[in-house]
């Protein structure tokens, strides 16, 4: 069985003012956040930076894992 080319695309996390991690969302859409790096949500398409960033009430930044 031939091996999968790896990705090519670089993978980010999304960080809070608080320095937390975005690890997805709780039930009812509440932004869930985390100190621990091992537990943030990974992206890879930047559109979804830009929607988190429009519907978080906290400032947030990405930061390329």
């Amino acid at each position: 069985m031939p091996k999968k080319p790896k990705s090519t695309k670089k993978e980010f996390v999304i960080i809070n003012s608080d320095l937390f991690y975005f690890t997805g969302f709780a039930r009812g859409g509440v932004f869930k956040w985390d100190n621990d790096y091992q537990q943030a949500k990974k992206f890879e398409d930047t559109r979804k930076f830009e929607w988190l960033k429009k519907n978080c009430q906290d400032d947030i930044m990405m930061d390329w894992a």
